[in-house]
């Protein structure tokens, strides 16, 4: 890539035309057109910004300790910061912190996800409470059957002494 530049011949201020190849700077030697002096010059090329727009930026990423799946947590907003996710593969609920822009993640904790174990357990266990209750129930109800017959042996004997 070249550019055009022009500079003032310093004996007789004619204007000669230079092309630049290399950047950001250089040297050369070039005659005056006008008055024939032959001139040697340094460069330099500065460049100046005037917008800068944000294409994209990375995302962080949650690397799960139970499955070890990477879960995509999404762009952030601030250079440190905490966020929660679940785990997309396990189910395991996962708290981190991050800093340096999403660039650095630390698990702070994390709930192991159920497994179909655990649901059978669970289901054991309301199985047994379950029993436990009906079991509760059908000594209430034994209970209350001691308790007519017990009711009706007092009324038996007042009704005796009574005679």
């Amino acid at each position: 890539m070249s550019d055009d530049y022009s500079i003032e011949c310093p004996r007789c201020g004619n204007e000669i035309e230079i092309i630049v190849d290399e950047l950001p700077e250089g040297s050369g030697t070039v005659t005056c057109d006008e008055c024939g002096a032959e001139l040697e010059y340094q460069y330099s090329v500065s460049v100046e910004f005037t917008d800068v727009d944000i294409l994209s930026t990375p995302t962080v990423e949650v690397e799960c300790p139970v499955c070890n799946n990477v879960n995509d947590f999404g762009e952030v907003e601030e250079e440190t910061g905490s966020g929660e996710i679940t785990c997309e593969d396990c189910g395991a609920g996962i708290s981190f912190t991050w800093s340096d822009w999403g660039q650095d993640v630390a698990i702070d904790s994390y709930d192991e996800p159920e497994t179909e174990e655990d649901d059978e357990d669970e289901d054991d266990d309301k199985e047994k409470e379950e029993d436990d209750e009906d079991k509760d129930d059908d000594e209430d109800e034994a209970d209350k059957g001691e308790e007519d017959i017990e009711e009706e042996n007092d009324e038996e004997e007042e009704d005796i002494d009574d005679d």
